[in-house]
């Protein structure tokens, strides 16, 4: 059975300048991750699945880890710098890793206090569950879990992604194109983890110039959104026997921008929830937009490949029936040239 291959997901850079996401965007301007707001690309599932049947590991000098792969024939290599040069994120001399000997994890304990969960009871819980969080947090997981750490799609966060979810959100300092490395590392040595980076790592594989024709094709999905919280709160309001998801987190997102005040009657009062849907559509047709430009230029590189081909199959032909067409060619100037003889002429007197 083939692995799953995990998609990126835009972030919709209007629905996170609202007060109550603000933080997110906040983040994502101090690791500098603004290509989150940006990715447009169509996923070439068969190579991405080869790239990682076939990967390898080696030390550079240098450059430190490297990834290598064959696919369809083509070497494709994969560093922190080739990284950097796709998601524009500079390499920086740290390590992937958020905590050390000095920045200690937190426990589970800890985790649910930080994120204001409501407490269990006895028993050890092993996991955070998503939508209980509360709407910062929960969008910011959605982030991690299909962009930053997509190695398994699942609705709660295991005990190291929580951590990574809270050492992000306290703007901890790690290199992001090292932690990618090391996130791809590990999705190939768990035989059944789905793959991350489809996104990515079709731009590297394109790079190599590999041959696309018939390749089967996968979109990437609608971008995170205030729709992903107000979506998250109607399962919430579904699942509300669940203990485990507190009634705060129920959050009416469109109202919180403008409940903060309130608008006098003789002014117009603006339909926020009405503008963001607006501003979701406009952001989704532009990505559709920007994929349906990407997939025609791969078919446009594609063409241009097989007229090419075609050329040099032509003029090898040309050669084959016609090997002395040359000198014919260059003997027909000198007969042109020739001067004819000069026939004597007689007079009768």
């Amino acid at each position: 059975m083939d692995r799953t291959v995990i998609t990126e997901r835009n972030v919709v850079r209007a629905d996170i300048m609202v007060p109550l996401l603000s933080s997110i965007h906040e983040t994502i301007q101090h690791y500098q991750w603004t290509y989150l707001y940006t990715w447009a690309c169509v996923v070439l599932t068969r190579l991405v699945r080869l790239f990682y049947a076939n990967l390898e590991v080696a030390e550079d000098d240098v450059r430190g880890t490297v990834l290598q792969s064959t696919v369809d024939g083509h070497i494709i290599t994969v560093d922190p710098q080739i990284i950097c040069q796709f998601i524009r994120v500079p390499v920086l001399d740290l390590l992937a890793s958020l905590f050390n000997e000095v920045v200690l994890p937190p426990s589970m304990d800890e985790l649910r206090e930080f994120f204001h969960m409501v407490p269990q009871g006895e028993g050890r819980q092993t996991s955070i569950k998503i939508g209980a969080l509360g709407p910062a947090h929960r969008m910011l997981a959605k982030i991690v879990q299909h962009n930053l750490w997509p190695v398994t799609r699942r609705s709660d966060l295991i005990l190291k992604k929580a951590q990574f979810v809270y050492a992000v959100h306290v703007r901890l300092p790690f290199c992001l194109c090292k932690h990618i490395l090391g996130v791809m590392l590990e999705a190939r040595d768990e035989g059944t983890a789905d793959l991350p980076f489809g996104c990515l790592l079709t731009q590297i594989i394109l790079q190599s110039g590999i041959n696309i024709d018939g390749e089967p094709r996968m979109l990437i999905k609608q971008p995170f959104s205030k729709q992903t919280l107000m979506k998250s709160n109607a399962q919430l309001r579904r699942d509300e026997s669940d203990d485990d998801m507190p009634a705060a987190v129920h959050v009416a997102f469109p109202d919180v921008a403008s409940s903060s005040h309130t608008v006098p009657p003789s002014e117009p009062e603006v339909n926020f929830s009405q503008v963001m849907e607006a501003l979701t559509a406009i952001q989704g047709g532009m990505t559709t937009m920007q994929q349906s430009i990407f997939s025609m230029q791969l078919e446009m590189r594609s063409i241009g490949k097989r007229v090419e081909q075609t050329h040099l199959d032509l003029q090898e032909c040309l050669q084959v029936h016609h090997p002395d067409s040359s000198d014919d060619e260059a003997a027909a100037p000198k007969a042109a040239h020739r001067t004819p003889r000069a026939t004597p002429m007689t007079v009768d007197v």
